[in-house]
């Protein structure tokens, strides 16, 4: 009863501040000058401090791909353990791994399934050491033959195909891809600790009140590696890899120690690369900001950074940390998954970046015009900044952790032959103080810097700023608030004001420079790379295979027009409507926590495979192996 008093307390704190924020933008430039120029300055510089990392962030993602172009991890693996003479059952190869691809799914078309299966199953490794889960939901009438289909089709190509079917109605969870995500994961794990194998229980029975099954193909594997060789990759439904974003988080984590395995996630930056030119210029930029935000913090040692859509978690750790949590506070279940590990690991948690991209579609409105795109994104866009819930689990967690209590992993995870790992208490602290500073950069700055700014740019007087068709409303709000228009602003706040526009203006610097990285980082993945080891028979285009990194999506875009440069004037108003999203959310938040989870469409596939899918019969599910 207490913990919910104050899970409902905390979540309420965003909405909470934006409430107290209004009489501190309304008073505070006449009652209060030094703390509002404090905070005005303290924001100017954290949305600064956040362009230059975006700059950097994208500049050093860039320069890791093309740094890691050429390396091939498995030989490069092979080649450590015989130069350093690595035995022992802790050292493994890159074909040690087996990835578990966990991919929730929910009323999606059979194109884009049969292409995102397409795509994995051309890997080199997928026949040996891809395990692929399709994690249904009971709430689609014909989930489970859609899936056996699927299974029918793909389960040869795969070291197992199989899939899960998520209950509907499970008291105390929230519809999404988090509860969803939580159930396969945790059904894989079950199968795998109890009988030994992913694959030797052709068929699990759920609680008879469901009436929901869970499926595994029929093919008979012999008994798998250890939940320590297991890694875990959630993607959406939607979502394409190349074959060497597995092989390098393979080599990542065997290259490890020991103890860093276990509170390690890999990321991969994103690309909206598939139909990037059907969409209008503002839902493709919203995006472009999607992707550029989290690559702000993929700068080498940066402390914090988190999962966005997708991302792979060890088994070992989605285990300690109980999987994924299914209540209304991870909706954003990425970003949130980030957040318990690293409370879990008591600070120790590591995310590292990837030098292959999710490739992913824009959103698409129910109608092809400008409005109807612009709303879906909108949708998409509320859907995430839902998930702000995460500032209050952040300073739930915090609070906990700082007194030993919360959902910390028991010391004895980290131990190996008796030893635990070398991470001080002050380094532990560090980054747990960053996780919450970056939850406030996520959740809570956003909001007040566009508010502060609006008032400070719109409505105080002698700024030089306000636009002349406000100044009638600038003189009322002073002499309103002053009872003299003449009086002036405290000498303080107008040596503020002057700093601070400065830096307004120069982050048109860092924001430069984060266009032309940017540019050459979409570049590179989406045409440069692809055309490197290409041959004539497999030259990298839309729906052929390449030699190293597989078949590649036939909805694709290959290169940004030139002409398209011009859109990045529509970047600060990207921010703008995401800021203005949060407001809105946060004053949500003080009277419900409950969302109509909605997902906005996605285009179907070109691939000549996809619509040869489309019109395959759905068979009746197989009949139980007894």
């Amino acid at each position: 009863m207490i913990e919910t008093s104050v899970r409902v307390l905390l979540q309420r704190i965003p909405g909470t501040l934006i409430l107290l924020l209004f009489p501190l933008l309304m008073l505070g430039p006449y009652y209060a000058p030094v703390f509002f120029s404090v905070y005005f300055i303290f924001l100017t510089f954290a949305v600064f401090f956040l362009s230059v990392r975006s700059a950097l962030g994208i500049f050093a993602t860039w320069v890791k791909f093309i740094v890691e172009k050429d390396v091939d991890w498995m030989k490069l693996r092979t080649e450590e353990m015989h130069r350093r003479k690595l035995t022992g059952e802790a050292e493994m190869a890159v074909t040690d791994i087996v990835h578990v691809v966990v991919v929730p799914n929910y009323k999606e078309s059979m194109e884009t399934l049969v292409e995102t299966l397409d795509v994995l199953g051309s890997h080199d490794l997928a026949s040996t050491n891809y395990v692929v889960c399709l994690a249904m939901e009971e709430t689609e009438d014909g989930c489970v033959e859609k899936a056996e289909a699927l299974t029918r089709m793909y389960g040869e190509a795969f070291r197992l195909l199989t899939y899960t079917v998520h209950p509907k109605n499970i008291a105390g969870e929230i519809r999404g891809k988090s509860s969803n995500t939580n159930w396969a994961c945790t059904e894989l794990h079950k199968r795998l600790t109890t009988h030994g194998s992913l694959s030797l229980i052709p068929r699990i029975v759920v609680p008879a009140t469901t009436g929901a099954v869970s499926r595994a193909s029929t093919a008979t594997l012999s008994e798998d590696p250890g939940p320590e060789r297991h890694i875990f990759t959630c993607m959406d439904a939607d979502t394409c890899f190349a074959a060497d974003y597995f092989a390098c988080v393979a080599y990542r984590y065997v290259s490890m120690n020991v103890h860093a395995r276990k509170a390690a996630m890999f990321i991969p930056s994103l690309v909206f690369d598939r139909n990037s030119q059907s969409v209008n210029p503002v839902v493709r930029m919203i995006d472009v900001g999607w992707s550029a935000s989290q690559m702000a913090y993929f700068i080498p040692y940066y402390p914090f950074k988190y999962a966005t859509s997708a991302y792979s978690v060890p088994m070992e750790l989605a285990e300690a940390v109980n999987f994924w949590d299914t209540s209304r506070e991870a909706i954003g279940e990425d970003v949130h998954m980030t957040f318990k590990c690293m409370f879990a690991t008591g600070g120790r948690l590591r995310v590292i970046p990837i030098a292959s991209p999710a490739s992913q579609f824009n959103v698409v409105g129910k109608k092809e015009n400008f409005i109807s795109g612009c709303y879906a994104r909108i949708e998409q866009m509320k859907r995430h900044m839902w998930g702000s819930l995460d500032f209050g689990y952040t300073l739930r967690m915090g609070l906990r952790w700082s007194i030993g209590q919360g959902i910390q992993i028991p010391k004895k995870y980290f131990q190996v032959n008796g030893r635990e790992p070398i991470m001080t208490r002050p380094r532990q602290v560090f980054n747990v103080l960053a996780t919450f500073y970056h939850a406030c950069e996520l959740y809570i700055w956003p909001a007040h810097a566009f508010l502060v700014t609006t008032l400070v740019g719109f409505f105080l007087p002698f700024t030089n700023v306000t636009p002349p068709f406000l100044a009638p409303v600038s003189k009322l709000y002073w002499t309103a608030l002053t009872g003299n228009l003449q009086t002036p602003i405290s000498s303080f706040l107008q040596n503020t004001l002057t700093i601070a526009s400065k830096f307004q203006i120069g982050v048109f610097i860092p924001m430069f420079f984060s266009i032309v990285a940017y540019e050459l980082y979409f570049n590179w993945v989406t045409d440069k790379r692809w055309k490197r080891n290409a041959t004539a028979e497999n030259p990298g285009a839309a729906g052929t295979i390449h030699p190293k990194y597989g078949k590649r999506p036939a909805t694709i875009t290959t290169k940004r027009p030139w002409y398209q440069l011009i859109e990045w004037v529509l970047y600060a108003v990207a921010g703008i409507i995401t800021s203005i999203c949060l407001v809105i959310i946060g004053l949500l938040h003080l009277v419900t926590d409950r969302l109509d989870y909605k997902v906005s469409a996605k285009p179907t596939s070109n691939a000549p495979a996809a619509a040869q899918a489309a019109s395959v019969t759905v068979a009746a599910p197989a009949t139980e192996n007894k």
